[in-house]
C-alpha cells in the first residue's frame, strides 16, 4: 500500500518533462532508447500503483487512453520475429481506440513487443509500438508519447480531497469513492 503518493507523483511530472523532451531531441542514441523504454516503464508501474492503491481520483480512474490499435495479418510473433511488426501487424490502417488506465499499464509492463516509433518526416520519436504476450495474437497498440505524457501530468496534479470508506456485511473496510479536492478549499 502506498501511503504517501506525493513521491510517486513528483516522479510522475519528471518523467513526463523527460518524454517531452525526448520528443523533440534530434540524436538519438542507444542510451536515449532505454531511457524512453524505462520511463514508459516506471510511468506504468506508478500509475498502476497509484490507481490500485486508490490514490488517483475515481474520475481520472475511469478515463481512457487514446491509442492506434493494429490488426494482427501475419503470423503470430514469437521471440524469434517479434521485432519484425510489419510483417504481423496492418500498420496502414490502424484504428483509433481508447484503452482503459489498468489496460494501457499492463500493456506496457507486460509487454512482449517494444518498439519505438519517430514519424516520417521529421523522424522526432512520436510513440511506442507496444502489446502484452497476451494480445500479441490479436492486434498491436501504438501509444502516442502524448497521450503518455498527459496521462502523467493529469496524474501528478492530482490533490485527493476525499475518500469514502464503508465496511461491507463481510466486515471489511473498503474504499467506495476517492474524489480531489474542491478548488478554494484546504
Amino acid at each position: 500500500m502506498i501511503s504517501d503518493s506525493i513521491p510517486w507523483r513528483e516522479e510522475l511530472w519528471r518523467v513526463a518533462d523527460r518524454l517531452e523532451k525526448k520528443s523533440k531531441q534530434q540524436r538519438w542514441t542507444e542510451r536515449s532508447s532505454f531511457l524512453v523504454e524505462r520511463d514508459f516503464m516506471t510511468s506504468a508501474y506508478a500509475i498502476r500503483r497509484l490507481n490500485e492503491a486508490h490514490k488517483i481520483s475515481d474520475d481520472l480512474a475511469k478515463t481512457k487512453v487514446p491509442v492506434i490499435r493494429h490488426k494482427r495479418i501475419g503470423s503470430v510473433p514469437d521471440i524469434w520475429n517479434r521485432h519484425e511488426i510489419w510483417e504481423h501487424y496492418d500498420l496502414e490502417n490502424g484504428v483509433r481506440d481508447h484503452i482503459t488506465i489498468p489496460h494501457m499499464c499492463n500493456q506496457l509492463i507486460h509487454s512482449f513487443i517494444w518498439f519505438l516509433s519517430a514519424t516520417e518526416d521529421t523522424e522526432l520519436f512520436n510513440g511506442a509500438f507496444v502489446v502484452s504476450e497476451n494480445e500479441r495474437h490479436k492486434h498491436l497498440y501504438f501509444l502516442p508519447v502524448e497521450s503518455l505524457i498527459a496521462l502523467c501530468r493529469n496524474v501528478a496534479a492530482e490533490d485527493i480531497g476525499s475518500v469514502q470508506y464503508q465496511r461491507g456485511s463481510d466486515g471489511i473496510m473498503r474504499i467506495v469513492s476517492v474524489k480531489v479536492m474542491e478548488e478554494g478549499k484546504s
